[in-house]
């Protein structure tokens, strides 16, 4: 049986610092400015507002329900195991397509550092490298993957301050 982790707030805090901050904070804002000029801002704010009220929904069900599983849970208790079930497929699937985005973002960024990084061979290479890291991380367990998370989070967050303290120089 595995061994049960338990999350401090702190490392709650990162998770959800991390799961908001992806890699669309570093590349979507230039574009969507160019695209829609100062209401981007009033967009961003939204999807801001957006995001709180889906984790203010999320935060009274793990108040009330004390397992784990996330929305699969939620929807299970809520709605019953065909429900659970479909929405246990489609978090599923979402984490697939997010991780493929979030790589595809990844290599785009390398490939203006690394013009290597363009040819396909080495594109599939490095893409199935991180895959191959994400998936040792996970052998090792939750406590390794929440050092990870918190180190990455940290990391975000330190570069979108020099961000803000750079431009504000």
């Amino acid at each position: 049986m595995a061994k049960s982790t338990t999350l401090s707030f702190g490392s709650v805090l990162l998770l959800g610092i991390n799961g908001i901050i992806g890699s669309g904070i570093f590349l979507l804002p230039g574009t969507l400015f160019k695209a829609a000029g100062w209401a981007s801002l009033a967009t961003i704010g939204l999807a801001g507002l957006a995001t709180l009220m889906i984790a203010m929904n999320y935060a009274v069900m793990a108040s009330k329900i004390d397992e784990d599983g996330g929305a699969w849970v939620y929807a299970n208790q809520a709605f019953g195991p065909h429900a659970g079930f479909q929405i246990g497929w489609f978090s599923w699937f979402l984490g697939v397509i997010t991780i493929s985005t979030e790589i595809a973002a990844f290599l785009t960024t390398l490939s203006g550092f690394w013009p290597a990084a363009q040819h396909r061979s080495i594109y599939i290479s490095v893409a199935l490298a991180i895959l191959g890291g994400i998936t040792i991380l996970n052998v090792f367990g939750p406590g390794t993957m929440k050092v990870i998370d918190d180190l990455s989070s940290a990391v975000k967050v330190g570069l979108i301050l020099l961000f803000i303290i750079g431009s504000g120089s």
